[in-house]
């Protein structure tokens, strides 16, 4: 068992290491910092939230207990630390103790282990899925384990620089591993839900409803933040900096604008603009609920709002897509058999962090009609049926007769036109035949 002492040396050696600084985000509804890594073949991101737990600020990340299929949340404060098994309810070996009680405190791959009197603990931090890491990303795995420990042992320093990167100031300054944080007077906006989100940038939303997150901050502090001229919920992190939630707004179809304004304590305001796609399958060939004769049908469609997308598949089978100019992906399948009567084309579209959602396209196939003879559509011509309608349905029935030169004078005697003339032509060689 190490010493008191060795915890501390461990922790003051982790502490002289710099801190890389991670990507904000929204998780859970909180604020959070974002640490990518690679699990394996899998990759993953693991999230570390500021919240309030009691009466103390905290840092929360979910965490697996080995003694047992135990999971829950694992919570350091400026005072103690706490393992909370909420995750699985059925599990009652939680535990709260000062840190001035612990007898030893040391990182393991994913995760710590610490002595309290009579009892060991061994826990391992729980990740999300996530897109797959580019050859230039750097696995931050490493970098959770040095904020851990800077949150244990000098958790103001860890606050500051979650405050830092949560607002944009990347730059290390101060003494020790604590930045300075400078604001302006003028209130500073950054939105972390949804991710991406910059001034005059279009990004993914998150469903057909979109919550919006993020903080906002000024050296005088905020007094308000409005998103498309709705009051958002507030709540204080510091003197200078609120999280706002706001929503949920309903994305129609296509892309959808978004301002968020902040007003300081001083008066000033400041805004920005963004704009959200919603996420939807929009399937341009056939069209949902049209009518068809044929055996099998091809799906043209197209992807929006899912840049990360990893998987699509149309009736059961994978389905190649093309990523557009405009952040889409076309997609087709050729030859979907259809039964007759009523058909439902089901399909589904996979993102890289493992989210799945499915459409449907409605598609009916009616009997086959005998083509038209030559016969009919004299007695329609006779009977003053437009040429017009006389075409339409000889693009659909097709006819059993070729046009000849003297099929066409006999025609035209009738009043066929040019336009109905060159559909026979056609209906002959294509669908009678």
């Amino acid at each position: 068992m190490k010493s008191r002492v060795t915890v501390f040396l461990l922790a003051t050696m982790m502490l002289a290491l710099p801190i890389a600084a991670q990507t904000p985000a929204a998780h859970d509804g909180l604020p959070a910092l974002k640490f990518r890594s690679q699990e394996g073949k899998r990759s993953v991101s693991f999230f570390v939230e500021y919240l309030q737990y009691g009466n103390e600020p905290a840092f929360r990340i979910r965490a697996h207990h080995y003694h047992a299929w135990c999971n829950g949340y694992f919570y350091v404060t400026p005072s103690s630390v706490v393992y909370d098994p909420s995750l699985t309810p059925g599990q009652k070996d939680g535990i709260s103790v000062r840190r001035v009680d612990l007898q030893s405190f040391t990182p393991r791959f994913s995760g710590y282990e610490f002595d309290v009197p009579g009892k060991y603990y061994r826990l391992a931090f729980l990740s999300d899925p996530d897109r797959p890491l580019e050859s230039t990303d750097q696995d931050q795995r490493p970098e959770l384990m040095k904020f851990i420990a800077l949150a244990y042992s000098d958790f103001a320093s860890a606050q500051k620089q979650f405050f830092a990167i949560l607002t944009g100031q990347r730059v290390l300054a101060g003494q020790g591993s604590a930045p300075v944080l400078n604001f302006g007077p003028k209130p500073a906006i950054a939105i972390l839900d949804p991710p991406g989100a910059l001034p005059n940038v279009t990004v993914d939303g998150s469903s057909e409803k979109q919550t919006v997150m993020g903080v906002a901050f000024s050296s005088s502090g905020v007094g308000d933040v409005l998103v498309n001229d709705k009051p958002a919920e507030l709540k204080p992190l510091s003197k200078e900096i609120v999280w706002f939630r706001a929503g949920r707004f309903v994305l129609p179809a296509g892309s959808t604008d978004f301002v968020a304004q902040a007003t300081a304590a001083d008066g000033s305001k400041n805004s920005i603009t963004f704009r959200v796609t919603k996420p939807e399958v929009r399937i341009l060939k056939p069209v949902p609920g049209s009518k068809t004769r044929d055996e099998k049908v091809t799906v043209q469609g197209k992807v929006l709002g899912m840049h990360d997308l990893k998987q699509l598949d149309v009736a059961g089978k994978p389905v190649p897509f093309r990523r557009t100019d405009d952040g889409g992906f076309d997609f087709q399948l050729a030859d979907v058999p259809l039964v007759m009567g009523s058909n439902t084309i089901t399909g589904f579209t996979a993102l890289t962090n493992g989210q799945r959602s499915t459409f449907d396209l409605a598609v009916l196939r009616v009997p086959p009609v005998p083509p038209l003879t030559i016969q009919t559509i004299e007695r329609a011509l006779k009977g003053s049926v437009s040429p017009v309608r006389i075409e339409a349905l000889v693009n659909d029935q097709g006819v059993d007769f070729e046009l000849t030169p003297e099929v066409e004078k006999r025609l035209q005697a009738e009043g066929a036109t040019k336009s109905l003339l060159e559909a026979i032509a056609d209906g002959y060689t294509t669908d009678a035949h």
